[in-house]
């Protein structure tokens, strides 16, 4: 013989399921959004711009043997930052940092209006590290320091 279920018992199981799937949702949401830390930077006549997460729109990695270029393509408002701060700067140097090691000293010839750095001979460990900082998996302050030992 089974015991009938109390409605009120029924109903706190039920809250407090509820209320859990509530708490649980904005914690998840906090988890799913790209962190707000700098994962690369870039300076201009003596200005630093930091780049995080939510600046970059796509990283896409060209692998040929022992050499990896990477494209790291910026959102919109990064990308006309990126844009309104290089063309002030014609004929100065920029340089480019990832995790905080130095990958590029350029002059800037023309403003950079794509909103595309393009990174040269990094390995495949450092092109994934990056792309992981990017979807969140890792930050440039876990990595190991063997990735990018400069900037660590």
């Amino acid at each position: 013989m089974s015991m009938p279920i109390l409605p009120l018992a029924l109903a706190n199981t039920l809250w407090a399921t509820v209320a859990a799937v509530a708490q649980s949702a904005p914690a998840l949401q906090l988890l799913l959004e790209p962190s707000d830390a700098p994962m690369m930077s870039y300076a201009i006549i003596g200005r630093l711009t930091a780049v995080t997460p939510a600046d970059v729109f796509e990283i896409e990695v060209s692998d040929s043997g022992d050499i990896t270029d990477v494209f790291i393509r910026l959102a919109p408002t990064a990308t006309a930052e990126l844009a309104d701060r290089t063309s002030l700067a014609a004929g100065t140097p920029m340089s480019v940092r990832l995790c905080g090691t130095l990958l590029q000293d350029a002059m800037i010839e023309a403003p950079v209006t794509s909103g595309t750095f393009y990174v040269p001979n990094l390995n495949a460990l450092q092109a994934e590290a990056l792309r992981a900082v990017w979807q969140g998996r890792a930050s440039c302050s876990t990595l190991p320091p063997e990735v990018f030992p400069i900037g660590q």
